[in-house]
């Protein structure tokens, strides 16, 4: 049966038959939209998770005790300690230093970097590091009274 009328308009059957063939290939290429977009979706979720859980391993990492000596501009070389404590993006712990043990305040981590600060008789001495899984050691930067100092950490093993 020809699927023009005489006077040339389509039938109604003619009609039909193209409309579910159009019909069906809008709700594939809906379909290929839909999956398309959830495979995206759980890929950033994947990475965000895989993020934060590398973020929560390397800060539990530096929890424990560290040694370290700082050497200053008359050449004599001191041995510091810590202790260090982390929750929540907060570091919390004590320094044993030659003048005596203090707690550390104002201290958090995130990811790999730390920053604390501990009193020193009176004076407030802030401490930035970085923790490097690869040799177990946190890169201590120090801030004495406008003084520079440099130390490098190594996880305490006899004290654990």
């Amino acid at each position: 049966m020809n699927t023009l009328s005489v006077a040339g308009e389509y039938t109604d059957e003619f009609c039909r038959r193209n409309f579910w063939q159009l019909f069906k290939k809008e709700i594939l290429i809906f379909v290929h939209l839909i999956i398309g977009y959830m495979k995206i979706n759980i890929f950033v979720r994947a990475a965000i998770l895989f993020c934060v859980t590398i973020s929560f391993i390397m800060v539990d990492y530096t929890d424990g005790k560290w040694t370290g000596m700082i050497a200053t501009p008359d050449g004599n070389e001191y041995p510091v300690h810590f202790t260090f404590k982390t929750g929540n993006g907060k570091l919390t712990g004590t320094s044993q230093q030659p003048q005596g043990v203090a707690d550390l305040t104002e201290g958090h981590v995130e990811g790999d970097s730390l920053v604390f600060a501990f009193d020193n008789n009176g004076t407030q001495v802030w401490n930035n590091g970085i923790y490097y899984p690869d040799g177990d050691s946190i890169s201590l930067n120090i801030d004495y009274q406008g003084l520079k100092f440099h130390s490098t950490l190594r996880r305490d093993t006899d004290n654990k």
